[in-house]
């Protein structure tokens, strides 16, 4: 059952586990009814120390901001988006373990944190919560795209780790090696496995070395069905994701992410949900993935 996903997606106990998944659920029919919101995303830093070659944040470099702000400013905002609602958020970048005092920071306000990590600069143990740590293929593959060693120090700072999933993005490149990944976060014994599929810029066209054209995405959904069926326990997608992949063009369309959820940029001011990317191509992990009432409804 779909359902039982939920109870697999953070670290700790069942029960646990089970009290979360209810809060959530009152948190998600408040939001329902009352429009009020209770996730919020944010990149913590436009920086970053690695330059990854499929990433879209470095692609207009003109919107990006390196004044960092200070934590008495974050301090101020969180609390008052609490005081709002919120009670679950994504921090992002850049590279947010470059900012770890606003991770700290967060961990005191918010009841629910995750963090989403190139995985090269190692967040405390003391951080209990859910790391989205990128695996894009092996070794070889990885390295390619993020740098000489990159792998290996990744696996040194999380091994063992079941804080942490492994979050692959699919490119026409690197797709048929999801079960590669799986296998190395089984073998490196960490939470499980997840995935967003390459979403391009609007103006881009096939010209883009990475752009999954239709034939390819169909393998891809084949192969995560594939996958989730073989790997259960361990590939923890959800079949609505994966459906939500499957029907490739969301504009204009009622999107979780982009309706639900407050989005903020290190200026701490409100910006569009996902950056520039293209609807009609979308392969965003997070859609159908923050709500267990996502199972039973359709989000407004």
């Amino acid at each position: 059952m779909d359902f039982l996903y939920y109870f697999r997606q953070w670290p700790g106990s069942i029960l646990g586990n089970l009290v979360r998944i209810i809060h959530v659920l009152f948190l998600e029919t408040k939001r329902i009814i009352f429009g009020i919101k209770y996730i919020a995303e944010f990149d913590l830093t436009d920086m970053c120390n690695l330059n990854c070659s499929h990433c879209y944040h470095f692609r207009q470099k003109e919107k990006l901001n390196y004044t960092e702000l200070s934590i008495e400013k974050w301090k101020k905002k969180f609390i008052a988006l609490k005081k709002k609602g919120i009670r679950r958020v994504l921090l992002i970048g850049g590279e947010p373990a470059l900012r770890k005092d606003i991770i700290e920071l967060a961990c005191c306000i918010f009841k629910y944190v995750d963090i989403c990590s190139n995985g090269t600069i190692k967040i405390d143990n003391n951080f209990n919560q859910k790391l989205f740590i990128s695996i894009d293929g092996n070794e070889v593959t990885h390295d390619s795209i993020r740098g000489k060693g990159i792998f290996k120090k990744v696996l040194d700072n999380y091994r063992n780790d079941k804080r942490v999933f492994f979050n692959m993005t699919l490119t026409k490149h690197n797709w048929h090696q999801l079960e590669e990944v799986i296998n190395i976060a089984i073998d490196n014994n960490v939470k499980g496995v997840s995935c967003d599929i390459y979403t391009p810029s609007p103006a881009v066209t096939d010209k883009d070395d990475l752009f999954i054209n239709k034939e390819i995405r169909v393998l891809i959904i084949d192969e995560l069905f594939k996958m989730k069926k073989k790997y259960p326990k361990f590939f923890l997608i959800s079949k609505k994701a994966i459906m939500w992949f499957k029907n490739t063009d969301h504009s204009g369309k009622a999107c979780y992410w982009r309706q639900a959820v407050n989005h903020f940029s290190v200026n701490l001011e409100e910006r569009y949900s996902c950056k520039d990317l293209d609807c009609s191509n979308c392969g965003c992990f997070a859609q159908a993935n923050l709500s267990p009432l996502n199972i039973f409804i359709k989000s407004k």
